[in-house]
């Protein structure tokens, strides 16, 4: 099988993040093969977000692209800015499931229910957050937050706390769900039984 000639590494959505694969120094890209939400590893994951930098040339581009379809990844260029794509869009639908819970608007398997019955998503944004980490996501969105200075990505105190508490999810065996028997979200959280 194919391999990337550098070993790719995950950020937390900075656009200037203090690691990141150009093939070549000047060329002012970044390649982020990204994990995907059922906690597949990278090699196993088929999105690449190329990070297209500001001085990027086209012909570095096509060629970042070209080898990320070489070794069986769907390549999707965007531009440098915090959350790129992905964590722009996934980190506040999960902040907003968090605040949701924490304003006891619905619990834990609900708010979960209602966006893999009601939006087709494989899990829900909460299950989703302690598969990615609690550390991870409160990180990506105090990212967004200083980059944009906007409201709208400022965590929730519910998510703060609980990293705060040290409960990032199924890598501490308690987030959202109870993980001390199993990885799988079967039981929610003590906490937030009714």
């Amino acid at each position: 099988s194919a391999r990337w000639p550098w070993t790719p590494t995950l950020t937390p959505s900075s656009p200037w993040p203090p690691f990141s694969a150009p093939p070549d120094p000047d060329s002012g890209i970044r390649v982020f093969p990204k994990k995907s939400d059922h906690g597949n590893p990278v090699p196993v994951m088929k999105l690449v977000e190329v990070i297209r930098g500001y001085d990027t040339s086209d012909q570095v581009l096509k060629t970042i692209m070209e080898l990320s379809a070489k070794v069986s990844k769907i390549p999707t260029e965007v531009n440098d800015y915090p959350g790129f794509i992905a964590n722009r869009i996934l980190m506040p639908m999960i902040n907003e499931a968090i605040e949701s819970l924490y304003q006891s608007v619905a619990g834990v398997e609900e708010i979960d229910t209602v966006m893999k019955l009601g939006m087709a998503h494989p899990m829900g944004p909460l299950q989703l957050a302690d598969f990615i980490g609690l550390d991870v996501c409160l990180s990506i969105l105090n990212v967004m937050y200083d980059g944009f200075k906007n409201p709208k990505y400022a965590p929730c105190p519910l998510l703060v706390n609980m990293v705060t508490a040290g409960k990032l999810g199924v890598k501490s065996g308690e987030g959202f769900y109870d993980y001390s028997e199993s990885r799988k979200a079967e039981r929610v959280a003590k906490q937030f039984q009714s």
